[in-house]
């Protein structure tokens, strides 16, 4: 359940849901990412730039690309030709900036373009945890009873000196 998640997570949930979630989960704990402002890479840009110069305007491309008009000119007078190594068909370059390419790769162009509109100029911090405290400490107190420490940190993904803890406040809070 969403609500169950670190705040991060649920946001997250949020907006790509549960099961897309848990899977990111196990690609970008403990990691911090920058959501640039440019969704596309430069490369990517100046291929595209190159290969719709003659029938689109270069404010369009700009626009488009969320580049500046400079950019594009000067792609378009520096460049030539196309780079060699893009093959739409078989891509041997990354079409998305650093963390978009993740998403991607993972979930596909929708869900990209969901996190770009959403998240685009944060630094977002994921947890090493998927899991809220209170939802650990629910989980050890259902199972303390038929469960050692060992198999409630595997269970929570708590460490079990933490579990131990977890453990003795909500046997604190019986008393």
């Amino acid at each position: 359940m969403i609500s169950d998640y670190k705040k991060t997570y649920q946001e997250m949930a949020a907006l790509i849901g549960e099961q897309r979630t848990s899977k990111l989960f196990e690609m970008v704990k403990s990691t911090k990412y920058d959501f640039s402002m440019r969704l596309y890479s430069k490369k990517y840009c100046e291929y595209y730039i190159l290969k719709n110069k003659e029938h689109t305007e270069p404010r369009i491309l700009a626009l488009e690309l969320g580049y500046s008009l400079r950019f594009v000119q000067d792609v378009i007078k520096e460049k030539r030709g196309l780079p060699t190594n893009y093959d739409e068909g078989n891509i041997t370059m990354n079409k998305y900036n650093g963390i978009y390419q993740l998403f991607y790769d993972m979930f596909g162009e929708r869900v990209v373009n969901l996190v770009y509109d959403n998240l685009r100029g944060s630094t977002i911090y994921f947890p090493s945890k998927l899991h809220s405290k209170e939802y650990a400490q629910k989980k050890i107190a259902e199972n303390m009873d038929r469960l050692n420490v060992r198999e409630l940190a595997k269970l929570t993904g708590y460490s079990e000196r933490s579990v131990r803890r977890m453990i003795n406040e909500i046997t604190d809070e019986d008393k």
